[in-house]
């Protein structure tokens, strides 16, 4: 068992953390952006992935201190990462507005 939260979040084998300068401006924009691409290569696998924003204070500290993450950096987000329990859903239909060149 884990003593950590994060062990709770929807019980995913995998929880990526993504910790970030604190002192950078894009910092939480760069994480996304990472979160994002992982959330991608991940589906690209065939696995499922869950990206958990707003980590919280009584969260963050805690892992960065188990996790020896320097104080400089603050914790972003989270990919959770795992075998879906079924089929993916169907794709919805997409509508895209219609692009006028000038």
């Amino acid at each position: 068992t884990c003593a950590l939260p994060i062990c709770a979040f929807y019980d995913a084998p995998v929880a990526v953390a993504l910790f970030a300068p604190r002192a950078f401006f894009f910092a939480a924009a760069d994480a996304y952006i990472h979160a994002h691409a992982l959330c991608l290569a991940a589906h690209s696998l065939g696995l499922g992935s869950c990206l958990v924003g707003g980590v919280g204070d009584p969260v963050g500290p805690d892992l960065a201190r188990a996790w020896g993450v320097p104080e400089t950096h603050a914790p972003q987000c989270f990919v959770l990462l795992g075998h879906p329990r079924g089929p993916l859903p169907a794709p919805h239909p997409r509508r895209y507005a219609p692009v006028a060149w000038a």
